[in-house]
């Protein structure tokens, strides 16, 4: 079973690095609003995978299944955006700290970011 998580990861981190390059070459330039809810997307199955460290644990498999209506993007600042995913049946909003140029760092359940301006 963990060759299979493995592999699985292995997978995403491919599938969220190619989609990255393909949508702004090299890695400077401001990608798509469009893209940013994909990456937000790929970053919940990474989070469903695995606890990568956030201090709220691994997502249950539920967050999987999210509709696309439940991702869009919360606010957009200067060289980054924050996009909520909601879970309507957990009553949960997640918030992901994306960079203007498709980089995942952070995710929360408050939404506040420190050193946003």
């Amino acid at each position: 079973m963990s060759t299979i998580r493995i592999l699985f990861s292995l997978l995403l981190m491919f599938l969220f690095h190619s989609q990255t390059v393909l949508a702004h070459g090299d890695g400077h330039e401001p990608i798509a609003e469009e893209q940013v809810l994909t990456i937000a997307t790929v970053a919940i199955a990474q989070l469903v995978e695995s606890d990568v460290g956030l201090g709220f644990g691994q997502l249950e498999t539920s967050w999987n299944a999210l509709p696309k209506s439940a991702t869009r993007i919360q606010s957009k600042g200067a060289g980054y955006y924050i996009v909520g995913v909601e879970h309507e049946k957990e009553g949960r909003t997640l918030f992901v700290l994306i960079s203007a140029d498709g980089g995942i760092y952070d995710a929360n359940f408050t939404g506040e970011f420190k050193g946003l301006e």
